[in-house]
């Protein structure tokens, strides 16, 4: 026996919404209000009926209005800074300083001849201003007619970066750099002439002393010239380090501003953690690093201890708001803190650290800078060493804020203490500057320590970079995390140090178990040579030497894991490494390097977000749950009913934020009348043919006829979904799925914003990234009974690209357009008139 009045009843509650301006939904602003009395619904299914509906009825036969009721309750706004803020910071310091240029091209000096020019032109480059800038071309047109012998190495070495920054290739300053680096290395003093030996002053040697501040602006400037290409002493960088380690505070772990000691200043101890990894990268320990034509991976990493040092002295001492002194106490100077802020950010990122211990130094950072900014000018200034000067505040603060907010691309994830997690330090940075050489776009990355990472931290990172050589020791809500990320458009790039130096074998097994553990449907399989990753970049062929191996999860192969050395090599992809490596340990280097990019082009498709913009995973907490009524279940068959398991809850959570209040529970129904009958909306998908029994079309007819509504996706774009789906909806109507066009007032702003056109992608591995995009208008189709659309079916993918934030592999629509198109249908079908008539 059909269920009538129970669907009358749903399908009569529903149609009283459409009396009620869709205003009553998308509105966030009324303020929460004593609820309405109820008139009798003891009649009505609970499944149906909870309180706001009842409130809705009482409203609706005269009782308090019901406005207020409808609107789900105001989250607590969220007090992160969000990348928006950071942008309108910037663009009011840039406009600052391009308001204070002179017409020579210059800006008014500070201490010494073309000190502000060199720093603001650098800083508008950071700032992603283009090269062609007319302010950043009169800034360099300034600073390259500077005489090279009359001026600072302060600004030699800012010139240098300045150069460096608008022609990273070298193709057009590399004759003016080179000598500016001829200069540079004539500055520093020489083995032999005392404890400042290796380190650089304000000018030509200047009876041999030195300054920790002047030798980290040219160590800066040396790296810079070194990633355009040239060529660098090795002895100078041995004695930048001879310089660096006599201004090592052993017992405090800090640095002093010169090699006779005095206090340790948080800017001297950032300038310390910068030039040491610079130091580091920019040298070739042959004997440790590789023999013959392998590397030598798992070795020893007492290189980086003065660094690990520092980091702990910045942890005990953290603070944003003042320039830090002394051993292991909390005082500090209110000088110089935009320098010292501008050297955190350096230190932050060569390190990878997006927290100094529990403190997130980006986010602390900015507030701090947009809340010392001018309003009305939109400088900066502060005190002490030239910060008066606007011209020498401002851009320092945009230092900080524009490279420490470009984009993550990979997180090292920490799962355990000592160097278990962390073999090979350098290799997911030196990977991370092939990428950006590559894609031709300034990265980051950094590390994210599973001990104490919500969901949230781990989607900073659209990749995940896990290594080893032991056990893991993961514990559950580490595990359930790391499902969950890979849930919500996760990639997890994972390697097991082995052979080469390293015995990675418990790595491998635990490994493997944590797999089987998490997606106990899926399997890690050898990537076979059509799969798209091999020609995401590069083009490559599978090596035996080192197999990569998937898992399909979420839409995508989500875990790539090669059971070999794969970060040992990228630590050897540099310049220092290149001039010495015999032929065979280059093409080993190259293969790693090219390997890596390949996964992590294919995981991102080389759409990152800034900071900021990073996806947030909204917890199931029971108070979000409060006070919701509608259900909307998805519909079970036998074609992959759940294979995207967390995409309709993504679009639930959207549709939330339009005022809807939705049960964010998950509830799967069979085609059957007793269960359909309690729910105005369905939702299926599927990626494999299927069929209904002929009980479960007749029941699935009758729902339809009574005012239900069903809202269908293909995932991953499946031809053989589709076409089932179009031939039991033809059985059950009676007549095909058409084209819904595109005056269809589903597309009208009548169920929010109006949809005109939207982005769908389609592989095309000729293409950088492998899908080719093309603006168009949404293509669903749908079915229309009794002048009412009760069908809305997309054939092109929503579902996948809801799971997968970032980037999704599938042919169909991007993740913003399926959150549009997917909240335009559910709006359509629970408030148009047409539907109950």
């Amino acid at each position: 026996m059909i269920k009538c009045c129970n669907r009358r009843r749903w399908r009569n509650l529903l149609g009283l919404l459409v009396c009620f301006p869709l205003a009553v939904f998308v509105s966030t602003q009324v303020a929460a209000q004593e609820p309405a009395s109820s008139a009798d619904t003891s009649t009505v299914p609970v499944s149906v009926l909870s309180q706001p509906i009842q409130q809705l009825v009482s409203a609706r036969l005269g009782s308090n209005p019901p406005e207020a009721n409808w609107i789900a309750p105001r989250r607590q706004q969220d007090e992160a800074l969000s990348a928006e803020e950071v942008r309108q910071s910037i663009k009011r310091g840039v406009d600052f300083l391009k308001g204070q240029q002179n017409e020579n091209g210059s800006w008014a000096q500070c201490s010494f001849s073309g000190d502000t020019t060199a720093l603001c032109t650098l800083a508008l480059l950071n700032a992603e201003e283009n090269p062609q800038d007319p302010a950043i071309q009169n800034g360099i047109r300034y600073l390259l007619a500077l005489p090279r012998d009359n001026i600072q190495n302060y600004v030699v070495s800012l010139r240098i970066m300045a150069l460096a920054a608008a022609d990273p290739a070298g193709e057009k300053y590399r004759r003016e750099v080179a000598a500016d680096v001829k200069r540079l290395l004539e500055s520093q003093v020489p083995a032999g002439k005392g404890r400042n030996v290796g380190g650089w002053s304000y000018g030509l040697l200047q009876s041999f002393g030195a300054d920790a501040s002047n030798s980290q602006f040219a160590l800066l400037a040396l790296h810079e010239a070194s990633r355009m290409g040239i060529k660098i002493p090795r002895e100078n960088w041995l004695l930048a380090q001879q310089y660096w380690q006599a201004c090592f505070d052993e017992p405090s772990g800090g640095f002093y501003y010169t090699a006779d000691g005095g206090d340790v200043r948080g800017s001297m101890v950032c300038a310390g953690i910068s030039s040491w990894i610079i130091i580091q990268e920019n040298l070739a320990d042959v004997a440790n690093e590789f023999g013959d034509d392998r590397a030598v991976c798992c070795g020893n990493n007492a290189a980086l201890k003065p660094v690990d040092r520092a980091i702990e002295w910045l942890i005990e001492n953290y603070t944003v708001k003042f320039n830090p002194v002394g051993r292991g106490g909390h005082q500090g100077s209110r000088e110089s803190v935009l320098y010292y802020l501008y050297g955190m950010e350096r230190a932050g990122r060569l390190a990878g650290l997006r927290f100094f211990g529990p403190h997130d130094w980006y986010r602390d950072g900015s507030k701090e800078l947009i809340s010392r900014q001018n309003r009305l000018e939109g400088s900066w200034s502060s005190t002490g060493h030239g910060e008066e000067n606007a011209n020498v505040g401002t851009p320092l603060a945009l230092l900080f804020l524009a490279k420490g907010k470009r984009p993550v691309v990979l997180g090292k994830y920490k799962h355990t203490d000592g160097q278990n997690w962390d073999r090979h330090p350098k290799g997911v940075h030196f990977l991370t500057e092939r990428l950006a050489a590559q894609w031709k776009q300034k990265l980051n990355w950094q590390t994210i320590a599973a001990e104490n990472a919500s969901v949230d931290d781990l989607l900073e990172a659209p990749v995940l970079f896990l290594t080893g050589v032991q056990q893991l020791p993961m514990n559950r809500l580490q595990k359930d995390n790391l499902k969950a990320y890979l849930e919500n458009g996760g990639f997890l790039f994972a390697e097991a140090c082995q052979g080469e130096g390293c015995d990675g074998a418990a790595f491998d097994r635990a490994f493997r178990q944590l797999m089987v553990e998490l997606f106990p449907d899926s399997a890690l399989e050898a990537l076979n040579p059509g799969h798209p990753i091999w020609n995401a970049h590069y083009p490559l062929l599978p090596n035996a030497e080192r197999p990569l191996l998937g898992l399909q999860a979420c839409c995508r192969t989500s875990v790539v894991y090669c059971p070999a050395n794969l970060s040992c090599y990228w630590a050897l992809d540099r310049p220092a490494i290149a001039d010495v490596a015999p032929a065979r340990l280059q093409a080993r280097i190259e293969y790693c390097a090219q390997l890596g990019v390949n996964v992590v082009t294919y995981a991102t498709g080389r759409q990152l977000k800034e900071k900021g913009e990073t996806p947030k995973l909204i917890a199931d907490r029971a108070e979000l749950l409060a006070d919701r009524v509608l259900v909307l279940p998805k519909l079970s068959h036998n074609g992959g009913a759940d294979d995207a398991p967390n995409a309709w809850r993504i679009m639930l959570l959207n549709a939330q934020t339009t005022g809807l209040r939705i049960k964010l529970e998950k509830k799967m129904i069979s085609p059957q009348l007793d269960q359909l009958a309690d729910h105005p909306f369905v939702f299926l998908h599927g990626r494999s043919g299927f069929s209904f029994t002929a009980q479960q079309r007749k029941d699935l007819r009758a729902y339809l006829d009574a005012g239900g509504f069903i809202f269908a996706d293909s995932i991953c774009s499946s031809p053989q979904f589709s076409n089932a789906f179009r031939q039991e909806m033809k059985v059950i109507v009676g007549e095909p799925l058409q084209p819904i066009p595109p005056d269809h007032k589903i597309w009208s702003e009548e169920f929010g914003s109006r949809i005109d056109q939207v982005t769908l992608r389609t592989r095309d591995s000729k293409v950088p990234g492998g899908f080719q995009s093309s603006l168009r208008r949404p293509e669903l189709e749908g079915q229309t009974i009794n002048g009412r659309l009760a069908v809305v079916f997309s054939p092109n993918d929503l579902s996948c690209a809801l799971e997968n934030t970032v980037v999704s592999q599938c042919n169909g629509y991007t993740h913003e357009d399926a959150l549009r198109i997917g909240t335009k249908v559910i709006l359509y079908s629970l408030l148009s008139d047409s539907n109950y008539q």
